[in-house]
């Protein structure tokens, strides 16, 4: 099951990639500068693959958590003060 902060980090990454394209293609048309074109694109794209990065991360992070709560039972003493090994 996928993490639901991790699905809309997700769409909210397409978006920006979808209003980065949209945007610097309009501003492109009113500028006729490329430059604008291309740092609209990059800048886009680089804010777009942070969120996908931080949704993988958090992704990543919930398939670990029930295998690091195994890990921390059989370390972890008990209430004697004793290993459980």
């Amino acid at each position: 099951m996928e993490n639901k902060v991790s699905r809309v980090l997700k769409v909210i990454a397409i978006v920006v990639f979808i209003i980065g394209f949209i945007s610097g293609l309009v501003i492109w048309a009113n500028a006729t500068n490329f430059i604008v074109l291309i740092v609209m694109w990059a800048s886009s794209f680089v804010a777009g693959m942070l969120f996908l990065g931080l949704a993988e991360i958090i992704k990543l992070l919930q398939e670990i958590s029930p295998i690091q709560k195994e890990i921390v039972k059989e370390v972890a003493p008990d209430f004697s003060g004793h290993y459980r090994r």
